[in-house]
């Protein structure tokens, strides 16, 4: 109640809906305003975030620089209500940096709408603080793939995959080996994963700026994508994301691992633990 009275209000324009786009309503509990849109964007942009793991391209041949990578976005109004509908006056936001996304057509919504509903269901097992760093990742990868400067993309999407292969640590290099480590071609995903992080560190220190951003973008989330696929499919099985992360660290070749296996194994029987 009162959201296209508002809407009007306070555009210069005539339009009052984003059109194309689909209505959301998320109903929650707060203790103001401000906390309520922040928990409602956060959940919003989560589930969104699990769409675009499903429905975003894996590259693009022929495209513009300028669209944003993420095909599930959101539109330029929100608005806040109480229970009765009424809206909030005074915390209706509009999104001027809005870059108005494409109607998406799926290929198969009935599996897509199925494997999203499956990832919701594996993510509320994680325990308290696995599901935060996880919800933080998702978080930084849904917004960084709305951007439309895709350098800045590039940027806050390294941020993102650091967020879940390396949380709270300065180690750089555990980025790359820990998600290099997913693939059966090791050695070549370390390469470029290397490539993009010293790219990425190019364009903090220098500001060297690339025409193959966006192509990089799409290579970024393909990695993210994965780690974060490697993560859900494998809840239950760690107790933690650092004991996940201790697993990712363990050599990818076959003789050093067996190594380290027959090491661990004289270890047990020195101790008599055997």
């Amino acid at each position: 109640k009162g959201r296209k009275s508002l809407i009007s209000e306070s555009r210069a324009n005539k339009e009052i809906e984003s059109n194309g786009y689909i209505k959301v309503v998320i109903e929650i509990e707060a203790k103001s305003e401000t906390i309520a849109a922040n928990k409602a964007m956060k959940a919003l942009d989560i589930l969104r975030s699990f769409f675009c793991i499903q429905c975003n391209s894996f590259s693009e041949i022929i495209g513009n620089e300028f669209e944003p990578i993420n095909k599930i976005r959101l539109g330029e109004f929100h608005t806040l209500h109480n229970a009765s509908g009424n809206v909030f006056e005074n915390s209706f936001w509009y999104d001027t940096s809005c870059s108005k996304a494409k109607v998406y057509v799926f290929r198969d919504e009935r599996n897509t709408v199925k494997n999203v509903r499956n990832i919701v269901n594996i993510f509320s097992k994680f325990d308290k603080q696995y599901k935060s760093i996880i919800s933080d990742s998702m978080l930084r990868f849904v917004r960084a793939f709305d951007e439309k400067n895709q350098n800045i993309a590039i940027l806050r999407a390294w941020g993102a995959l650091e967020a879940l292969a390396a949380p709270n640590e300065s180690n750089c290099d555990s980025v790359t080996t820990r998600c290099a480590f997913i693939f059966e071609e090791y050695e070549y995903h370390k390469q470029i994963l290397e490539h993009l992080r010293e790219y990425r560190n190019r364009n903090v220190h220098a500001g060297q700026e690339s025409e193959m951003a966006k192509t990089y973008g799409f290579q970024i989330q393909k990695y993210f994508k994965q780690l974060f696929l490697f993560h859900i499919r494998q809840q239950g099985n760690f107790k933690s994301i650092d004991e996940a992360n201790k697993f990712l660290d363990l050599p990818a070749d076959k003789d050093k691992i067996l190594h380290l296996q027959s090491i661990v194994e004289k270890s047990i029987s020195f101790r008599g633990y055997g």
